[in-house]
Formats: structure tokens, sequence, C-alpha cells
């Protein structure tokens, strides 16, 4: 082997090298900045549920099909009260329970007499808030006064949801860093991680008139129902290609984070998100005046 191509060889081993070094000490870095930004109650209850929970609900929250309901990605911890999930842990439940659209034949067992408040609530917090899922931080007092009012859950409040969760109850900051995951699971690829759209094809959402101006009814039916028609923004007419509907693929919370983070990060505007309101747009059989209707609608919100 000459020198020249061995030397050529040895350059590019080098530069490898040091990429692989280089994206080692990204991901590390990444690593401890996202662990830095859990809350303390979710990295507290980590450990409790690896103890007091993994063995039924697994270490991946998806329990086991027909026996034990999955945590991750629940609908029930969405459509009922935080208050049920309280009782429930503190005081056990023995009966039917549907979670994802399967029934369970359910049997918890009371924690109260081995779990202090502050147990309880850090291994809620982190229930609430691991794997997919988005929910609110628990605290000590919040479970103190259901211990002391001694009430556990009824199968009734158990089969039939209720108001659910309220966004309100969802720390901000847990919010926008959800809408930044669902954001780059589902948006990125064509409004780009800057969200600057790419130019003729896809529109910005980076500081975006549309998104300023229109009403939040109207972004929300985009987002829910996908868009076929031709879109103005800032000046430019996108032809574009069809924007898919994104309802089918992600929960309410999702739809209310990613907003969030769009309204906050990349076109800033006051809003209101109300999840009842994101639910009663899902559910609806049509589009926002103008649009071109669409064969297959998504059944639910």
């Amino acid at each position: 082997m000459s020198m020249e191509l061995w030397g050529r060889k040895y350059v590019v081993l080098v530069v490898v090298v040091l990429l692989l070094v280089g994206f080692g000490i990204l991901a590390i870095s990444e690593f401890f900045q996202h662990k830095s930004a859990i809350p303390a109650a979710v990295q507290a209850g980590e450990p409790l549920y690896t103890t007091y929970c993994a063995s039924c609900h697994k270490s991946h929250g998806r329990g086991i099909p027909g026996e034990v309901p999955p945590l991750a990605n629940a609908d029930y911890l969405r459509t009922h009260p935080v208050e049920h999930l309280i009782r429930l842990l503190l005081f056990g439940y023995k009966g039917r329970m549907v979670v994802n659209n399967e029934e369970y034949q359910s049997f918890h067992q009371p924690f109260a007499q081995f779990l202090t408040d502050q147990q309880l609530a850090q291994v809620m917090s982190y229930v609430y808030n691991a794997w997919t899922n988005l929910g609110p931080i628990i605290s000590a007092d919040t479970v103190a006064f259901y211990r002391q009012q001694g009430q556990p859950v009824t199968t009734a409040e158990v089969l039939e949801p209720q108001k659910g969760l309220d966004i309100e109850q969802i720390p901000r900051d847990l919010l926008l860093k959800h809408g930044q995951k669902v954001y780059r699971w589902y948006c990125r690829n064509c409004h780009g991680l800057d969200g600057k759209g790419r130019p003729s094809v896809y529109p910005p959402l980076k500081n975006s008139d549309y998104l300023a101006q229109q009403p939040i009814d109207t972004i929300i039916h985009n987002v829910v129902f996908g868009l076929q028609r031709p879109i103005k923004v800032n000046g430019v007419v996108y032809q574009g290609r069809r924007m898919p509907p994104l309802s089918p693929k992600v929960s309410d919370l999702d739809l209310a984070a990613v907003l969030a983070y769009i309204f906050v990060e990349m076109t800033p505007r006051n809003f209101t998100l109300d999840l009842r309101k994101i639910r009663w747009i899902r559910k609806q059989q049509f589009e926002s005046p103008g649009y071109r209707k669409v064969t297959k609608r998504p059944s639910n919100g």
C-alpha cells in the first residue's frame, strides 16, 4: 500500500472517530439536559414505580394484555379526574375497568397503609408524565386531603368518564416540552425543526401571519382534519401538498400541547386552549368554511 493511500485512509479514520466522539458528547449532554428538565417529583417517583408497580404494569407501562391495564398512553388517565386515581391507589379497587377500549376485571391493592402522601404523590406524578404521557404534578397535600376523606373510588366512577384532566392542571413547562416532542414526531419533516418550512412547498410556522391572524378554531381544524386547499402565508401562496390529518394519531392533550408549543415558540400570540373544545371539534363531521370535504374522517377524539 502506498504511503499516499495509507495517509488518506488514516485521515478518513480520524474524521470518523472525531465525529463519533462529537456525537457521543452531544448525546450525553442532551441526556443530562433532559434529566435536569424532569421535575423532581417525577424523578423521585420512578424508583417507587419500579418497586411497587412494575411487577404488574411492567417497566414499559403497557401492562399485561387482557389482565393488567396499561398506564402508558392510557386514555383513562386523560378522561378521569385526578382524584379518581388518588382514591384508587389509596384505598384499592376491585371491579370492571375499561382502558383504551379494552375491558379488564381489575384488582388493585390499597397503598394507604405503606406509602406516605409524599410517596404516592411522587409515583402518581411519574405515571402521569412517564413514557408518552402528559399530566399534572401531584402534591402531597392533595393526596392527604383524599386520604382524610376516606372514600374509595366506586365502579360507577371508574366506568363513567367525567370531566377528565384540565389543561390548566399541567405545568406550563411540561406542556411545552411535550408539545415540542409531538412537533418533532409529526411536524418537523415538512415544516422543519426550526418551523421555517420549505420555500414554495411547505409554509412556515415560524413568524406566520396566518397563525397570528386566523381564529384558533380554524387552526385546530387544520391540525385535526388536515388541509387540502391552497394557503397564503406571509404573502406567499402555497399550492402545496395535502397536509395529513393529525387527529387519528394523537390524543387531545397531544394536540393541545403541540398547539401551545407552536403559539409560544414559533408564532407567539395570546391564546386559550380548552380541551373540551378540542374534543368537540374532533367529533365533528365537517370542516371549516371553504374546506374541501375529505372522503374519510377520524372516527373519534
